[in-house]
């Protein structure tokens, strides 16, 4: 072929393959399919619109944990952050497919090729050779220098459609790298959530004691004088055990998040320790949600982004199995040296070159490339299904959060008037009983529901703040809009 028509031929094929790609074209699937997203949020005062997934180191809120105001909290997530190893192992992913990404784009560019050889031959004396006598073996030796360049026209669009399923991979295993980071960071928030909690529960416990330990006191010297009972000093006693043994439960309990919240932070548990509120600061604040929740806080969520992504993964994979169906076109290229003579391998009578256009075409594959095809499209449609499943559990965990703030804050108010009525009911015993009014069962009574009461409000306190990071994990970072 001359020169003039084979670069026609390179010509047309670049035009052919810039213009024609095989296979459907990405769009977002309905959230729902055939059913309509919800008009508004359940505990929310605003309407909703659903808006497409998306990525980009903006998806989720920065900081967002900075609104409980916990500075031993804003340590912890720094660590675990850094040194958490299901983050290192999901940084590490995203390096991985980044690198496959550019494989995939390599294909769009010519293989070029340099070799070298130098091969020493005898020819057999029995085989044909157009050159010596019959019946003549020859020894030779060859040295060769090849420059080979091949490329594939990509008339079909199958490269791109690999380079598009490799990209969206890429974005894919970015959204789920920062989804590893909001799960860590989530799961930090709610231990230390916890950690304050048992911490409060323990200084409860220990102030209550104090207390039995006074009344216990109380009792026996109500007794060595005459005017009590060996009942009241038993029943003091039995206070004051029973709220001692509840102690080191407590504590078992809070090093175990101690440990939990070591591993996170990947450290070991030895050692490890959480600093206890300053004085003055406001650890553990519960950060108030605005009346409105804006639509687009569910964009956010990198769960949602990255099966969106491998929608479009898939989705190119339809194309690229298409495209096996269609021929290959690609051009190859040779330039170099050849001699017997090392001597004079780089003299001008030594030069060798070759250029031309190839096809490849599959005439029978046995079901192959079908097989392959009806696999893509299932493969397209199971990552439709995982995607619409995202979005369920996005608008079911920020419901369920949304629905636990609100029934929360209301027990918080009911909450607060009972520990009052409780505390109140418990001086007034305590009161009477000293008076010897009464006598120490109603004091016992008293102080036992003061207790639970102010246990009861520990617990509900930390019950808030979970349901808090429940809702920020939910909407994918907080609930304030994105700048």
């Amino acid at each position: 072929m001359k020169p003039t028509s084979l670069a026609g031929v390179v010509v047309v094929l670049a035009a052919l393959a810039a213009g024609c790609r095989v296979g459907p074209d990405h769009h977002t699937p309905a959230p729902l399919g055939t059913n309509a997203m919800p008009a508004r949020f359940d505990g929310a005062t605003n309407g909703v619109a659903w808006l497409p997934a998306r990525t980009g180191p903006a998806s989720v809120a920065p900081d967002w944990w900075r609104g409980f105001r916990d500075p031993e909290l804003d340590r912890l997530v720094r660590l675990a952050t850094n040194a958490n190893p299901s983050v290192v192992l999901a940084a590490a992913r995203v390096a991985e497919a980044r690198a496959q990404a550019g494989i995939a784009g390599a294909a769009a560019f010519p293989s070029v090729n340099l070799s070298g050889s130098h091969t020493r031959l005898r020819g057999s004396e029995n085989a044909f050779n157009p050159g010596p006598a019959a019946g003549v073996g020859r020894t030779y030796s060859i040295d060769s220098i090849p420059l080979e360049a091949t490329w594939e026209a990509d008339l079909w669009g199958r490269v791109r459609r690999i380079r598009e399923l490799a990209n969206a991979n890429v974005a894919a295993v970015e959204s789920d790298e920062r989804s590893a980071r909001l799960a860590v960071v989530a799961e930090v928030a709610a231990d230390v959530a916890t950690h304050r909690e048992l911490t409060a529960e323990l200084r409860v416990l220990s102030e209550s004691t104090n207390a039995f330990a006074r009344s216990m006191d109380l009792a026996r010297q109500r007794r060595r004088g005459g005017i009590g009972t060996d009942l009241e000093v038993s029943q003091a006693e039995a206070q004051y055990e029973g709220t001692a043994a509840r102690i080191p439960a407590a504590r078992l309990r809070r090093a175990r998040v101690e440990h939990a919240l070591a591993a996170l932070c990947g450290v070991a548990p030895n050692g490890f320790a959480i600093a206890d509120t300053a004085p003055g600061a406001d650890a553990g604040a519960i950060p108030a949600i605005p009346e409105l929740l804006p639509s687009e806080l569910l964009e956010r969520r990198p769960d949602i982004a990255a099966a969106e992504k491998r929608v479009e993964a898939a989705n190119a994979g339809i194309g690229v199995a298409k495209a096996a169906f269609y021929p290959r076109f690609h051009i190859s290229a040779m330039a170099g040296v050849q001699s017997l003579h090392g001597s004079d391998l780089f003299t001008a009578p030594s030069r060798m070159w070759s250029l031309g256009p190839g096809v490849d075409f599959p005439v029978f594959t046995g079901g192959r490339l079908r097989g392959q095809l009806a696999a893509a499209r299932a493969e397209h449609e199971a990552s439709v299904a995982i995607y619409r499943q995202a979005v369920l559990d996005a608008l079911r965990e920020t419901e369920d959060g949304l629905s636990a703030r609100r029934e929360l804050d209301q027990q918080w108010l009911s909450q607060n008037a009972a520990l009052a009525a409780a505390r109140k009911a418990r001086d007034i015993a305590g009161n009477r009983y000293k008076a010897g009014i009464v006598s120490y069962l109603e004091v016992l009574t008293a102080e036992t529901v003061a207790l639970e009461r102010e246990l009861d409000a520990v617990r509900l306190e930390g019950d808030r703040r979970l349901a808090s990071v429940a809702l920020a994990r939910a909407l994918g970072g907080g609930w304030q809009p994105r700048p």
